[in-house]
C-alpha cells in the first residue's frame, strides 16, 4: 500500500461516539478546532464535522491538497490540542484512510488507530484559490 508519492487525493474520516449529554461540548470543540485549523493549515481543503441523526455519532471528513498538507495536519494543533479534548467526552469509533499515502505519511499514520483503508479509483481535490 505504501508508495513513494501519492497519485491522487488523500484524506481520512474519523468517527466519534459522543457520550450522552455531551454533544454541545463536542460541538464547541469542533467549532474551535475548525477556526484554528483553517487559520493554520491552508492545505486542508475539506474539514467537515457532521453529526448523525442519532445525535451521538460525529464524523469528521478531511481531504488534503497533498501528502505534505496531510503530514502538517498530523503534526498540528488538531491532534495535539483538540483530539485529547474530544476524547475526554467521546470515544474514537473509526479512522478510515482514503487514497494512497506516501511512505512518510504512512509512517506518521502508524501512531493512529486506523480501522480501514480505501484505495483510490478516481477523483480530485481542488487546490485553494489564490
Amino acid at each position: 500500500m505504501t508508495q513513494a508519492s501519492s497519485q491522487g487525493p488523500i484524506g481520512w474520516t474519523v468517527t466519534f461516539k459522543v457520550k450522552p449529554g455531551k454533544l454541545d461540548d463536542f460541538r464547541r470543540i469542533a467549532q474551535e478546532a475548525s477556526r484554528a485549523v483553517r487559520a493554520a493549515e491552508p492545505g486542508l481543503a475539506v474539514y467537515a464535522w457532521l453529526v448523525g441523526q442519532d445525535k451521538t455519532t460525529v464524523r469528521v471528513d478531511l481531504w488534503f491538497t497533498g501528502p505534505e498538507a496531510a503530514l502538517q495536519h498530523l503534526q498540528g494543533i488538531a491532534p495535539q490540542k483538540f483530539l485529547p479534548q474530544a476524547l475526554a467526552i467521546a470515544e474514537l469509533a473509526g479512522f478510515e484512510v482514503h487514497g494512497t499515502p506516501t511512505s512518510a505519511l504512512e509512517k506518521a499514520l502508524a501512531g493512529f488507530p486506523v480501522s480501514g483503508r480505501n484505495g483510490e479509483i478516481a477523483g480530485y481535490v481542488l487546490p485553494p484559490k489564490a
